[in-house]
Protein backbone atom coordinates (compact mmCIF):
# COMPACT_ATOMS: atom_id res chain seq x y z
CA UNK A 1 0.00 0.00 0.00
CA UNK A 2 2.88 2.39 0.98
CA UNK A 3 4.21 1.70 -2.64
CA UNK A 4 1.26 2.65 -4.21
CA UNK A 5 0.19 5.67 -2.15
CA UNK A 6 3.98 7.04 -2.82
CA UNK A 7 3.31 5.98 -6.70
CA UNK A 8 0.13 7.79 -6.99
CA UNK A 9 0.92 11.15 -4.60
CA UNK A 10 4.23 11.40 -7.32
CA UNK A 11 1.64 11.17 -10.15
CA UNK A 12 -0.03 13.80 -8.29
CA UNK A 13 2.37 15.93 -8.28
CA UNK A 14 3.62 15.46 -11.79
CA UNK A 15 0.11 16.17 -13.30
CA UNK A 16 -0.11 19.26 -10.73
CA UNK A 17 3.25 20.69 -12.25
CA UNK A 18 1.84 20.19 -15.71
CA UNK A 19 -1.32 21.58 -15.18
CA UNK A 20 0.15 24.54 -13.25
CA UNK A 21 2.80 24.87 -16.02
CA UNK A 22 0.01 24.89 -18.35
CA UNK A 23 -2.29 27.79 -16.39
CA UNK A 24 0.70 30.24 -15.97
CA UNK A 25 1.54 30.20 -19.95
CA UNK A 26 -2.19 30.65 -20.57
CA UNK A 27 -2.53 33.51 -18.24
CA UNK A 28 1.18 34.70 -19.18
CA UNK A 29 -0.24 35.09 -22.69
CA UNK A 30 -3.28 36.87 -21.64
CA UNK A 31 -2.21 40.36 -21.58
CA UNK A 32 2.16 40.47 -21.15
CA UNK A 33 3.68 43.81 -19.93
CA UNK A 34 7.16 44.37 -20.79
CA UNK A 35 9.60 45.50 -17.99
CA UNK A 36 10.01 49.13 -19.52
CA UNK A 37 6.25 49.24 -19.58
CA UNK A 38 5.74 48.27 -15.89
CA UNK A 39 9.00 50.66 -14.95
CA UNK A 40 6.87 53.40 -16.75
CA UNK A 41 3.53 52.74 -15.30
CA UNK A 42 4.92 52.95 -11.76
CA UNK A 43 6.77 55.95 -12.13
CA UNK A 44 3.40 57.52 -13.67
CA UNK A 45 1.89 56.12 -10.81
CA UNK A 46 4.06 57.45 -7.90
CA UNK A 47 4.22 61.15 -9.58
CA UNK A 48 0.83 61.49 -9.61
CA UNK A 49 0.88 60.14 -5.89
CA UNK A 50 3.19 62.49 -5.12
CA UNK A 51 1.36 65.95 -6.18
CA UNK A 52 -1.18 65.59 -3.23
CA UNK A 53 0.61 64.07 -0.21
CA UNK A 54 3.94 63.59 0.46
CA UNK A 55 4.28 61.31 2.96
CA UNK A 56 1.15 59.09 1.65
CA UNK A 57 3.40 58.97 -1.37
CA UNK A 58 6.03 57.37 -0.17
CA UNK A 59 4.08 54.97 1.21
CA UNK A 60 2.13 53.99 -1.93
CA UNK A 61 5.24 53.56 -3.74
CA UNK A 62 7.10 51.25 -1.30
CA UNK A 63 3.49 49.45 -1.27
CA UNK A 64 3.54 49.33 -4.77
CA UNK A 65 7.32 48.12 -5.02
CA UNK A 66 6.26 45.28 -2.86
CA UNK A 67 3.61 44.33 -4.48
CA UNK A 68 5.31 44.03 -7.96
CA UNK A 69 7.59 41.73 -6.02
CA UNK A 70 5.38 39.29 -4.49
CA UNK A 71 2.93 39.41 -7.65
CA UNK A 72 5.08 39.27 -10.34
CA UNK A 73 2.47 38.77 -13.05
CA UNK A 74 -0.56 40.58 -12.10
CA UNK A 75 0.51 43.71 -10.94
CA UNK A 76 2.27 43.58 -14.45
CA UNK A 77 -0.96 42.75 -16.36
CA UNK A 78 -2.56 45.24 -13.74
CA UNK A 79 -0.20 48.17 -14.81
CA UNK A 80 0.17 47.18 -18.51
CA UNK A 81 -3.53 47.97 -19.01
CA UNK A 82 -4.42 51.72 -18.17
CA UNK A 83 -5.91 52.64 -21.31
CA UNK A 84 -8.68 49.99 -20.95
CA UNK A 85 -12.21 51.34 -20.02
CA UNK A 86 -12.67 49.92 -17.06
CA UNK A 87 -9.50 50.11 -15.10
CA UNK A 88 -9.22 53.47 -13.26
CA UNK A 89 -6.87 56.22 -14.26
CA UNK A 90 -3.95 57.95 -12.42
CA UNK A 91 -6.44 60.99 -11.53
CA UNK A 92 -9.26 58.59 -9.83
CA UNK A 93 -5.57 56.57 -8.10
CA UNK A 94 -4.71 60.09 -6.63
CA UNK A 95 -8.19 61.10 -5.66
CA UNK A 96 -9.18 57.79 -3.90
CA UNK A 97 -5.92 57.26 -2.06
CA UNK A 98 -5.68 53.69 -2.54
CA UNK A 99 -2.85 51.62 -2.44
CA UNK A 100 -1.45 50.07 -5.94
CA UNK A 101 -2.41 47.07 -5.01
CA UNK A 102 -5.85 47.30 -5.22
CA UNK A 103 -5.73 47.69 -8.89
CA UNK A 104 -7.27 44.65 -10.50
CA UNK A 105 -6.15 43.10 -14.07
CA UNK A 106 -8.92 43.28 -16.66
CA UNK A 107 -9.63 39.86 -17.23
CA UNK A 108 -10.86 38.54 -20.97
CA UNK A 109 -13.55 36.88 -18.97
CA UNK A 110 -16.64 38.59 -19.04
CA UNK A 111 -17.82 37.65 -16.15
CA UNK A 112 -14.92 38.26 -13.94
CA UNK A 113 -14.99 42.18 -15.39
CA UNK A 114 -18.81 42.48 -14.84
CA UNK A 115 -18.13 41.23 -10.91
CA UNK A 116 -15.50 44.57 -10.75
CA UNK A 117 -18.18 46.52 -12.37
CA UNK A 118 -20.81 45.39 -9.52
CA UNK A 119 -18.40 46.54 -6.93
CA UNK A 120 -17.79 42.87 -5.61
CA UNK A 121 -14.36 41.13 -4.40
CA UNK A 122 -12.39 39.43 -6.78
CA UNK A 123 -9.47 37.68 -5.65
CA UNK A 124 -6.44 38.51 -7.67
CA UNK A 125 -4.89 35.60 -6.68
CA UNK A 126 -7.33 32.88 -8.34
CA UNK A 127 -8.22 32.98 -12.34
CA UNK A 128 -11.21 33.87 -13.30
CA UNK A 129 -10.47 31.51 -16.25
CA UNK A 130 -10.44 28.65 -13.82
CA UNK A 131 -13.74 30.04 -11.71
CA UNK A 132 -15.49 30.58 -15.16
CA UNK A 133 -15.21 26.54 -15.81
CA UNK A 134 -17.16 25.72 -13.07
CA UNK A 135 -20.27 28.08 -13.91
CA UNK A 136 -23.48 26.55 -15.40
CA UNK A 137 -23.21 26.40 -19.19
CA UNK A 138 -25.16 25.91 -22.13
CA UNK A 139 -25.08 22.35 -24.15
CA UNK A 140 -23.68 22.46 -27.69
CA UNK A 141 -26.79 21.82 -29.72
CA UNK A 142 -24.84 20.86 -33.06
CA UNK A 143 -22.37 19.15 -31.16
CA UNK A 144 -24.77 16.42 -29.65
CA UNK A 145 -24.74 13.17 -31.33
CA UNK A 146 -26.56 10.29 -31.67
CA UNK A 147 -24.49 6.69 -32.74
CA UNK A 148 -25.25 3.30 -32.81
CA UNK A 149 -23.07 1.50 -30.58
CA UNK A 150 -21.97 4.80 -28.76
CA UNK A 151 -25.20 5.89 -27.55
CA UNK A 152 -26.00 9.65 -26.77
CA UNK A 153 -22.85 11.94 -26.22
CA UNK A 154 -23.74 15.57 -24.70
CA UNK A 155 -21.04 18.10 -25.53
CA UNK A 156 -20.59 21.43 -23.85
CA UNK A 157 -20.53 25.03 -25.76
CA UNK A 158 -16.70 25.12 -25.08
CA UNK A 159 -16.26 21.71 -26.03
CA UNK A 160 -14.37 21.11 -22.38
CA UNK A 161 -16.85 18.57 -21.61
CA UNK A 162 -18.46 15.64 -22.95
CA UNK A 163 -20.49 12.70 -21.44
CA UNK A 164 -21.22 9.46 -23.95
CA UNK A 165 -24.24 7.09 -22.56
CA UNK A 166 -24.26 3.76 -23.70
CA UNK A 167 -26.98 0.25 -23.12
CA UNK A 168 -25.77 -2.96 -24.17
CA UNK A 169 -27.53 -6.46 -23.84
CA UNK A 170 -26.86 -9.59 -25.02
CA UNK A 171 -29.50 -12.59 -24.39
CA UNK A 172 -28.11 -16.08 -24.87
CA UNK A 173 -29.59 -19.38 -25.18
CA UNK A 174 -27.20 -22.55 -24.77
CA UNK A 175 -27.53 -26.26 -24.82
CA UNK A 176 -24.78 -28.36 -23.19
CA UNK A 177 -24.33 -31.81 -22.93
CA UNK A 178 -21.61 -35.28 -22.92
CA UNK A 179 -22.70 -38.77 -22.60
CA UNK A 180 -25.61 -38.00 -20.59
CA UNK A 181 -29.04 -35.90 -21.33
CA UNK A 182 -28.40 -32.21 -22.33
CA UNK A 183 -28.88 -29.27 -20.61
CA UNK A 184 -29.94 -25.87 -21.65
CA UNK A 185 -30.45 -22.35 -20.18
CA UNK A 186 -31.92 -19.04 -22.11
CA UNK A 187 -29.97 -16.30 -19.32
CA UNK A 188 -29.24 -12.76 -20.06
CA UNK A 189 -25.63 -13.42 -20.59
CA UNK A 190 -24.37 -9.46 -20.02
CA UNK A 191 -26.28 -6.01 -19.10
CA UNK A 192 -24.58 -3.33 -19.27
CA UNK A 193 -24.38 0.41 -19.06
CA UNK A 194 -21.60 2.69 -19.92
CA UNK A 195 -20.70 5.99 -19.37
CA UNK A 196 -17.58 7.70 -20.64
CA UNK A 197 -16.26 11.56 -22.25
CA UNK A 198 -13.91 14.30 -20.93
CA UNK A 199 -13.97 17.00 -18.15
CA UNK A 200 -12.66 20.59 -17.98
CA UNK A 201 -10.36 19.24 -21.04
CA UNK A 202 -10.46 16.60 -24.31
CA UNK A 203 -7.31 15.25 -21.92
CA UNK A 204 -9.00 14.55 -18.55
CA UNK A 205 -10.97 11.51 -19.70
CA UNK A 206 -12.78 8.68 -18.19
CA UNK A 207 -15.23 5.77 -18.54
CA UNK A 208 -18.14 4.11 -15.68
CA UNK A 209 -19.01 0.57 -16.88
CA UNK A 210 -21.95 -1.15 -14.40
CA UNK A 211 -22.97 -4.53 -15.11
CA UNK A 212 -26.35 -5.86 -13.91
CA UNK A 213 -26.71 -9.47 -15.34
CA UNK A 214 -27.11 -12.37 -12.67
CA UNK A 215 -23.45 -13.05 -13.75
CA UNK A 216 -21.73 -10.48 -13.77
CA UNK A 217 -22.60 -10.01 -10.07
CA UNK A 218 -22.16 -13.72 -9.17
CA UNK A 219 -25.14 -14.17 -8.02
CA UNK A 220 -25.76 -16.95 -6.02
CA UNK A 221 -28.98 -18.29 -4.25
CA UNK A 222 -30.40 -14.74 -5.08
CA UNK A 223 -27.91 -13.12 -3.81
CA UNK A 224 -24.98 -11.30 -5.22
CA UNK A 225 -21.37 -11.57 -4.50
CA UNK A 226 -20.19 -8.57 -6.41
CA UNK A 227 -20.24 -5.06 -6.67
CA UNK A 228 -21.98 -3.89 -10.27
CA UNK A 229 -18.86 -1.80 -10.75
CA UNK A 230 -16.60 -3.39 -13.50
CA UNK A 231 -15.09 -0.21 -14.88
CA UNK A 232 -13.83 3.15 -13.39
CA UNK A 233 -10.95 5.46 -14.52
CA UNK A 234 -9.33 8.49 -15.46
CA UNK A 235 -7.26 8.77 -18.23
CA UNK A 236 -4.83 12.40 -18.70
CA UNK A 237 -3.52 11.98 -22.43
CA UNK A 238 -1.98 15.86 -22.37
CA UNK A 239 1.44 14.12 -23.74
CA UNK A 240 1.55 12.00 -26.31
CA UNK A 241 3.76 9.42 -25.42
CA UNK A 242 3.01 9.34 -21.63
CA UNK A 243 -0.64 8.79 -21.01
CA UNK A 244 -1.33 7.84 -17.53
CA UNK A 245 -4.67 5.65 -17.01
CA UNK A 246 -5.49 5.09 -12.88
CA UNK A 247 -8.57 3.23 -11.27
CA UNK A 248 -10.13 -0.30 -11.84
CA UNK A 249 -10.11 -1.27 -15.52
CA UNK A 250 -9.24 -4.29 -17.87
CA UNK A 251 -5.33 -5.07 -17.64
CA UNK A 252 -4.04 -4.59 -21.24
CA UNK A 253 -1.79 -8.02 -20.43
CA UNK A 254 -3.75 -10.08 -23.97
CA UNK A 255 -5.44 -9.14 -26.96
CA UNK A 256 -8.33 -10.88 -26.59
CA UNK A 257 -9.20 -10.44 -23.26
CA UNK A 258 -9.09 -6.54 -23.63
CA UNK A 259 -11.40 -6.46 -27.02
CA UNK A 260 -15.00 -5.88 -25.19
CA UNK A 261 -17.38 -8.99 -25.44
CA UNK A 262 -19.48 -7.10 -27.66
CA UNK A 263 -16.98 -7.02 -30.31
CA UNK A 264 -16.38 -10.52 -31.38
CA UNK A 265 -16.59 -12.73 -34.06
CA UNK A 266 -17.80 -15.79 -31.98
CA UNK A 267 -20.22 -16.08 -29.10
CA UNK A 268 -17.33 -15.91 -26.82
CA UNK A 269 -13.56 -16.20 -25.97
CA UNK A 270 -11.94 -18.87 -25.95
CA UNK A 271 -10.62 -21.02 -23.28
CA UNK A 272 -7.06 -20.71 -23.33
CA UNK A 273 -8.07 -17.10 -22.34
CA UNK A 274 -10.15 -18.11 -19.97
CA UNK A 275 -7.51 -19.74 -17.97
CA UNK A 276 -4.76 -17.36 -18.49
CA UNK A 277 -6.20 -13.84 -18.86
CA UNK A 278 -5.51 -11.53 -15.83
CA UNK A 279 -9.32 -10.11 -16.09
CA UNK A 280 -9.66 -6.66 -14.38
CA UNK A 281 -7.80 -5.01 -11.11
CA UNK A 282 -6.99 -1.94 -9.47
CA UNK A 283 -3.98 0.15 -10.31
CA UNK A 284 -2.48 2.36 -12.62
CA UNK A 285 -0.48 2.42 -15.65
CA UNK A 286 1.55 4.69 -18.33
CA UNK A 287 0.77 3.94 -21.83
CA UNK A 288 1.02 5.19 -25.71
CA UNK A 289 -1.54 4.20 -28.62
CA UNK A 290 1.36 6.01 -30.97
CA UNK A 291 4.71 6.18 -29.87
CA UNK A 292 7.50 8.33 -30.74
CA UNK A 293 4.71 10.14 -33.49
CA UNK A 294 4.53 7.28 -36.16
CA UNK A 295 1.51 6.94 -37.18
CA UNK A 296 0.27 4.75 -34.52
CA UNK A 297 2.72 2.08 -34.93
CA UNK A 298 3.89 2.12 -31.63
CA UNK A 299 2.34 1.11 -28.19
CA UNK A 300 3.25 0.49 -25.03
CA UNK A 301 1.82 -0.24 -21.39
CA UNK A 302 3.36 -0.26 -17.96
CA UNK A 303 1.65 -0.76 -14.98
CA UNK A 304 1.44 -1.97 -11.33
CA UNK A 305 -1.90 -3.15 -9.83
CA UNK A 306 -3.00 -4.57 -6.37
CA UNK A 307 -3.15 -7.91 -7.47
CA UNK A 308 -6.29 -8.33 -6.16
CA UNK A 309 -8.99 -7.82 -8.82
CA UNK A 310 -12.58 -6.33 -9.21
CA UNK A 311 -14.02 -4.75 -5.92
CA UNK A 312 -10.69 -4.52 -3.94
CA UNK A 313 -11.35 -2.30 -1.05
CA UNK A 314 -10.32 -1.68 2.38
CA UNK A 315 -11.71 -5.14 3.89
CA UNK A 316 -9.07 -6.69 1.70
CA UNK A 317 -5.66 -4.18 2.95
CA UNK A 318 -3.14 -6.30 3.94
CA UNK A 319 0.36 -5.54 5.67
CA UNK A 320 2.49 -6.92 2.73
CA UNK A 321 3.15 -4.92 -0.62
CA UNK A 322 2.65 -7.78 -2.95
CA UNK A 323 1.76 -6.00 -6.54
CA UNK A 324 1.07 -7.39 -9.98
CA UNK A 325 3.73 -5.72 -12.47
CA UNK A 326 2.94 -5.50 -16.28
CA UNK A 327 4.58 -4.49 -19.33
CA UNK A 328 2.98 -4.72 -23.12
CA UNK A 329 3.80 -3.42 -26.35
CA UNK A 330 2.64 -3.39 -29.64
CA UNK A 331 3.90 -3.10 -33.37
CA UNK A 332 2.09 -2.66 -36.23
CA UNK A 333 3.88 -2.27 -39.25
CA UNK A 334 1.26 -1.04 -41.96
CA UNK A 335 -0.30 1.31 -39.86
CA UNK A 336 -2.93 1.92 -37.26
CA UNK A 337 -6.33 -0.05 -37.70
CA UNK A 338 -9.57 -1.32 -35.79
CA UNK A 339 -7.41 -4.22 -34.17
CA UNK A 340 -9.17 -4.26 -31.20
CA UNK A 341 -12.26 -5.11 -32.86
CA UNK A 342 -12.65 -8.90 -34.23
CA UNK A 343 -14.12 -9.50 -37.80
CA UNK A 344 -13.03 -7.69 -41.01
CA UNK A 345 -16.24 -5.31 -41.43
CA UNK A 346 -14.31 -2.55 -43.40
CA UNK A 347 -13.34 -5.29 -45.80
CA UNK A 348 -9.61 -3.40 -45.62
CA UNK A 349 -8.10 -3.05 -49.60
CA UNK A 350 -4.56 -3.43 -47.67
CA UNK A 351 -3.22 -6.03 -45.33
CA UNK A 352 -2.92 -4.36 -41.45
CA UNK A 353 -1.62 -6.59 -38.70
CA UNK A 354 -0.83 -6.03 -35.19
CA UNK A 355 1.39 -7.78 -32.56
CA UNK A 356 1.44 -7.31 -29.15
CA UNK A 357 4.14 -8.99 -26.50
CA UNK A 358 3.87 -9.13 -22.75
CA UNK A 359 5.14 -10.16 -19.22
CA UNK A 360 3.64 -9.49 -16.12
CA UNK A 361 4.77 -10.96 -12.15
CA UNK A 362 2.07 -11.40 -9.86
CA UNK A 363 4.01 -11.15 -6.32
CA UNK A 364 1.85 -13.11 -3.76
CA UNK A 365 -1.54 -14.25 -6.13
CA UNK A 366 -4.21 -15.50 -3.61
CA UNK A 367 -5.88 -17.08 -6.57
CA UNK A 368 -4.78 -19.77 -7.98
CA UNK A 369 -5.37 -17.96 -11.59
CA UNK A 370 -3.83 -14.85 -10.61
CA UNK A 371 -6.74 -12.68 -9.55
CA UNK A 372 -9.40 -14.87 -10.75
CA UNK A 373 -9.38 -19.02 -9.83
CA UNK A 374 -9.91 -20.19 -6.40
CA UNK A 375 -8.03 -19.91 -3.10
CA UNK A 376 -5.53 -22.68 -2.33
CA UNK A 377 -6.70 -24.96 1.00
CA UNK A 378 -3.85 -24.29 2.76
CA UNK A 379 -4.17 -20.72 2.35
CA UNK A 380 -1.11 -19.37 1.18
CA UNK A 381 -0.10 -17.48 -1.68
CA UNK A 382 1.70 -17.68 -5.75
CA UNK A 383 4.41 -15.77 -7.07
CA UNK A 384 3.11 -16.36 -11.14
CA UNK A 385 5.66 -14.90 -13.79
CA UNK A 386 3.53 -14.97 -17.20
CA UNK A 387 4.01 -14.37 -20.74
CA UNK A 388 2.10 -13.17 -23.78
CA UNK A 389 2.63 -12.90 -27.79
CA UNK A 390 -0.77 -12.05 -29.72
CA UNK A 391 -1.42 -11.14 -33.50
CA UNK A 392 -4.20 -9.93 -35.47
CA UNK A 393 -4.68 -9.53 -39.36
CA UNK A 394 -7.19 -8.61 -41.89
CA UNK A 395 -7.38 -8.09 -45.49
CA UNK A 396 -10.34 -8.07 -47.79
CA UNK A 397 -12.90 -9.18 -45.36
CA UNK A 398 -10.40 -12.20 -43.79
CA UNK A 399 -9.56 -11.82 -40.49
CA UNK A 400 -7.22 -14.13 -38.02
CA UNK A 401 -6.15 -13.45 -34.98
CA UNK A 402 -4.05 -16.15 -32.13
CA UNK A 403 -2.01 -15.72 -29.11
CA UNK A 404 0.08 -17.96 -27.25
CA UNK A 405 0.25 -18.29 -23.19
CA UNK A 406 2.96 -19.60 -20.57
CA UNK A 407 2.46 -19.05 -17.05
CA UNK A 408 5.29 -20.79 -14.16
CA UNK A 409 5.05 -20.12 -10.59
CA UNK A 410 5.90 -21.00 -7.25
CA UNK A 411 3.69 -21.54 -4.15
CA UNK A 412 4.13 -20.23 -0.89
CA UNK A 413 2.30 -22.49 1.34
CA UNK A 414 0.12 -21.14 3.89
CA UNK A 415 -1.16 -22.79 7.55
CA UNK A 416 -4.56 -23.88 6.77
CA UNK A 417 -4.16 -27.47 5.53
CA UNK A 418 -1.19 -29.80 5.18
CA UNK A 419 -2.43 -30.51 1.52
CA UNK A 420 -0.77 -27.97 -0.66
CA UNK A 421 -2.04 -27.07 -3.94
CA UNK A 422 -0.10 -27.12 -6.77
CA UNK A 423 -0.11 -23.62 -9.06
CA UNK A 424 -1.19 -23.69 -11.76
CA UNK A 425 1.43 -23.95 -14.38
CA UNK A 426 0.93 -24.34 -17.83
CA UNK A 427 0.63 -23.32 -21.75
CA UNK A 428 -2.45 -22.46 -23.48
CA UNK A 429 -3.13 -21.51 -27.37
CA UNK A 430 -5.90 -19.82 -29.64
CA UNK A 431 -6.42 -19.66 -33.78
CA UNK A 432 -9.18 -18.27 -35.02
CA UNK A 433 -10.14 -17.01 -38.51
CA UNK A 434 -12.94 -15.24 -40.14
CA UNK A 435 -13.95 -14.20 -43.32
CA UNK A 436 -17.00 -11.86 -44.29
CA UNK A 437 -19.42 -12.69 -47.38
CA UNK A 438 -19.02 -10.01 -49.95
CA UNK A 439 -21.59 -7.39 -50.02
CA UNK A 440 -23.15 -9.16 -47.61
CA UNK A 441 -23.20 -8.26 -43.66
CA UNK A 442 -22.67 -12.74 -42.93
CA UNK A 443 -19.23 -14.20 -41.91
CA UNK A 444 -18.27 -17.40 -40.90
CA UNK A 445 -15.68 -18.00 -38.51
CA UNK A 446 -13.60 -20.87 -36.82
CA UNK A 447 -11.47 -21.38 -33.63
CA UNK A 448 -9.03 -24.18 -32.25
CA UNK A 449 -7.63 -23.64 -28.79
CA UNK A 450 -6.10 -25.68 -26.03
CA UNK A 451 -4.82 -26.00 -22.37
CA UNK A 452 -1.50 -28.21 -21.27
CA UNK A 453 -0.17 -28.76 -18.05
CA UNK A 454 3.42 -27.69 -17.45
CA UNK A 455 6.33 -29.87 -15.33
CA UNK A 456 5.04 -32.29 -12.65
CA UNK A 457 4.34 -29.83 -10.22
CA UNK A 458 0.92 -28.52 -11.32
CA UNK A 459 -2.78 -28.42 -10.59
CA UNK A 460 -3.77 -27.45 -14.21
CA UNK A 461 -5.29 -29.77 -16.47
CA UNK A 462 -5.09 -30.72 -20.49
CA UNK A 463 -8.09 -29.39 -22.49
CA UNK A 464 -9.66 -28.66 -25.87
CA UNK A 465 -11.77 -27.00 -28.21
CA UNK A 466 -12.55 -26.76 -31.80
CA UNK A 467 -15.62 -25.31 -33.17
CA UNK A 468 -17.09 -22.38 -35.51
CA UNK A 469 -20.17 -20.55 -36.22
CA UNK A 470 -22.24 -18.11 -37.94
CA UNK A 471 -22.69 -14.10 -37.36
CA UNK A 472 -25.22 -11.80 -39.35
CA UNK A 473 -24.60 -8.18 -38.26
CA UNK A 474 -27.43 -5.97 -39.60
CA UNK A 475 -25.98 -3.09 -37.53
CA UNK A 476 -22.32 -4.42 -37.11
CA UNK A 477 -21.09 -5.61 -33.74
CA UNK A 478 -23.80 -3.14 -31.89
CA UNK A 479 -26.83 -4.82 -33.60
CA UNK A 480 -25.84 -9.00 -34.46
CA UNK A 481 -26.69 -12.62 -34.40
CA UNK A 482 -24.67 -14.84 -33.28
CA UNK A 483 -24.85 -18.73 -33.70
CA UNK A 484 -21.74 -21.11 -32.97
CA UNK A 485 -21.04 -24.51 -31.82
CA UNK A 486 -18.02 -26.44 -30.20
CA UNK A 487 -16.74 -29.58 -29.26
CA UNK A 488 -14.03 -29.55 -25.83
CA UNK A 489 -12.56 -32.73 -24.69
CA UNK A 490 -9.34 -33.23 -22.64
CA UNK A 491 -6.22 -35.76 -22.54
CA UNK A 492 -7.86 -38.41 -20.56
CA UNK A 493 -9.93 -41.13 -22.37
CA UNK A 494 -12.09 -42.18 -19.51
CA UNK A 495 -13.61 -38.51 -19.92
CA UNK A 496 -15.80 -38.03 -21.99
CA UNK A 497 -16.16 -35.31 -24.56
CA UNK A 498 -18.67 -32.01 -24.35
CA UNK A 499 -20.49 -30.65 -27.00
CA UNK A 500 -22.23 -26.68 -26.52
CA UNK A 501 -24.64 -25.01 -29.08
CA UNK A 502 -24.79 -21.48 -28.40
CA UNK A 503 -27.24 -18.37 -30.31
CA UNK A 504 -26.71 -15.15 -29.00
CA UNK A 505 -28.56 -11.80 -29.78
CA UNK A 506 -26.67 -8.54 -29.04
CA UNK A 507 -28.34 -5.00 -29.06
CA UNK A 508 -25.91 -1.74 -28.06
CA UNK A 509 -27.55 2.05 -28.28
Amino acid sequence: MRLLRNSTMGLVVLLAMFLLSGRVVAEESGSPATDEESSSSATDEESSRSKDAGAASEDSAESSSSSSDESDGSTQEAQASPASGDTETDADLATDAEPATKVEPVSEVPEANEARDQGKEVNPLQSPELLLRFKKMPVANGMNLYKPGTGLTLTSENGAFSLATRVRVQLRYQVTGDEGPPEHVFQIRRARVQFKGHAFNKHNKFKIELAFSPRDLSMKDGVPHRTPLLTWYLEFDSLRDLTVRVGQYKIPYSRQRVVSSGDLQLVDRSIANGEFNHDRDIGFDIRSKDLGGLGGRLRYYLGVYMGEGRDFGDKNATPDFKLHYLGRFEVLPFGKFKDYKEADMARNPEPKLAIGAAYSFHHGSQGLRGVLGTTPEDGGTTDYHSMNVDYVFKFGGFSSTGEFHLRNGTRRPGEGSTVVTPARNGLGWAVQAGFMIPRLPIEFAARYSGIRPLGDETSLSANNAVGGGLSWYPGGHPWKIQADYFHTWDDDEDTPAAHAFRMQLQLAF
